[in-house]
């Protein structure tokens, strides 16, 4: 669901997605996925995203609606194990989701290990 209070105060302030993205420290994907309603917003983030926008966190909140998987009536030991099997119909927007967050954390790794490096020489 689209957090149609959200894109209203951003753009009410002027703000484009690729500014509000970059003031959270994000790509402007995943701010485009969060402000469509394809990836949930965290409470640290609303809190963020309230401050940015200099308006009370309420103003701008809208909340998730629970997203339900159909297994078309399959059972993991009818696949022999295979959860994927079990989960063919998941929206392709939340694997690349998954997939885009993965890369980000793997991304993040190999900075921090960068960083510990320097730190023990």
């Amino acid at each position: 669901m689209k957090k149609i209070k959200l894109l209203e105060a951003r753009k009410n302030r002027g703000y484009s997605q690729s500014q509000m993205a970059e003031f959270l420290f994000m790509d402007i994907s995943s701010y485009n996925r969060r402000e469509n309603g394809q990836m949930n917003i965290s409470t640290s983030e609303w809190g963020k995203m309230a401050e940015i926008l200099e308006v009370p966190v309420e103003a701008i909140f809208e909340e998730d609606k629970m997203v339900s998987i159909n297994y078309e009536n399959s059972t993991l030991a009818e696949n022999s194990g295979n959860l994927f099997s079990t989960c063919n119909n998941i929206p392709e927007s939340i694997i690349k989701n998954l997939q885009d967050f993965i890369k980000h954390l793997q991304e993040e790794n190999v900075q921090l290990k960068e960083k510990l490096k320097r730190y023990e020489d």
